[in-house]
């Protein structure tokens, strides 16, 4: 069953001069439980999309449904992890983590517990007293993802959250997060531009053309990958065959605006 459903969804923005079409008839189903990224060339209208989804912008057509229901306005159902942390630099780790539950007016000893729980399985049960700035990227954005998942949403939207990283510490938090995502069930939409981290983590992925953004190509990824944490499907002989089959797609979309 379709946890996230867009119906021909579009997304003009008006000026003065003119109207762009950013979005054309994007009709696209989520499964509950399902690792979908979208990928495309830049400037395509990726993140739009999430902030759509994400209720931060309405769509100008089409319906998004969340578990049947249009999304009107953002939800607690809902967690958008972006590039960057957002930590509040002057509270403590345990208090940037409390303040997404005092938000969306969740802050219950039980959702406490069940913060510090997700700290702890993200390596940083000792680090609750610290401030942001004692901790590292890869630390502040597993911090990041507590306070995503601090009120339970059902559907994760992940905005390129490991751009900023360094290369080993993104793969180490790649494996954290499919990791973790995986045993609480959670539905996830990544938007990325790093082919191989679309490859590694997802089950599904979905090439945008140039904007207006259609729907080019839907890659179906092989259980052989699926199965895997990120940092091992990256080792599987077919890995590299799904990159340049995708690199190919993705260039040949690139070509056509330069």
């Amino acid at each position: 069953m379709a946890l996230l459903t867009l119906r021909e969804v579009e997304k003009h923005f008006f000026s003065q001069e003119n109207v762009i079409e950013a979005i054309r008839n994007i009709s696209l189903d989520i499964d509950s439980g399902e690792f979908v990224s979208i990928i495309g060339p830049s400037g395509c209208g990726k993140t739009t999309i999430l902030s759509m989804i994400a209720g931060l912008i309405k769509h100008s057509a089409g319906e998004i449904l969340l578990q049947d229901a249009p999304i009107t306005t953002t939800s607690t159902d809902i967690g958008y992890m972006l590039q960057q942390d957002y930590l509040f630099p002057w509270l403590t780790i345990g208090e940037n983590i409390d303040i997404a539950l005092e938000i969306t007016k969740t802050k219950t000893r039980q959702n406490q517990a069940y913060t510090r729980e997700l700290l702890d399985q993200m390596g940083l049960a000792d680090r609750e007293k610290d401030m942001p700035s004692e901790l590292s990227g890869g630390m502040k954005q597993r911090v990041a993802l507590v306070r995503t998942l601090a009120a339970k949403p059902s559907l994760l939207l992940l905005d390129e959250p490991f751009s900023a990283l360094d290369f080993q510490t993104k793969l180490r938090l790649e494996d954290l997060i499919h990791e973790t995502l995986k045993e609480k069930r959670k539905t996830a939409l990544l938007v990325t531009h790093d082919i191989s981290e679309a490859i590694a983590m997802s089950d599904r992925i979905v090439l945008l053309s140039n904007r207006p953004a259609e729907i080019k190509r839907t890659f179906i990824m092989p259980e052989e990958l699926k199965a895997k944490s990120p940092l091992a499907a990256r080792q599987q002989p077919t890995f590299q065959d799904w990159f340049q089959l995708i690199w190919k797609e993705l260039e040949n979309l690139e070509s056509e605006i330069a």
